[in-house]
């Protein structure tokens, strides 16, 4: 293996490691709601450049969504909203966005920073 795959592999674990860590915490905050790690994968058109690869994310019953939901001051379609709509507290929810860096209502044309790196 070579050193940069090693160095990529080395910052992979230790952001999904930190991803988990957040995940457990969120669990004991909300018991109720469904938490998962879910990757940047297309939200990265809504993220800082600072997001990581690995997400945190959670679930609405009421949006009949199992996980995937990566910014609690949004709705699915990148409205602005409180935390309160998806059963999340401020504190939750603030520590969901300090991780993910993923903010869909400020970017609603899908132009935030992260897509333009990944673009280059």
């Amino acid at each position: 293996m070579s050193s940069q795959t090693e160095i990529e592999t080395t910052v992979g674990d230790c952001a999904e490691s930190k991803a988990q860590t957040l995940l457990e915490t969120l669990k004991q905050m909300h018991p109720k709601i469904r938490w998962s790690l879910y990757p940047l994968g297309d939200y990265d058109q809504y993220a800082e450049v600072d997001a990581p690869d690995v997400l945190v994310s959670f679930g609405s019953k009421a949006q009949q969504m199992e996980d995937g939901l990566v910014d609690a001051y949004s709705t699915m379609m990148g409205e602005a909203c409180e935390p309160k709509l998806w059963g999340i507290s401020v504190e939750a929810a603030q520590l969901i966005q300090n991780h993910n860096r993923v903010f869909m209502a400020k970017y609603p044309n899908g132009d935030g920073p992260r897509q333009h790196i990944n673009a280059k």
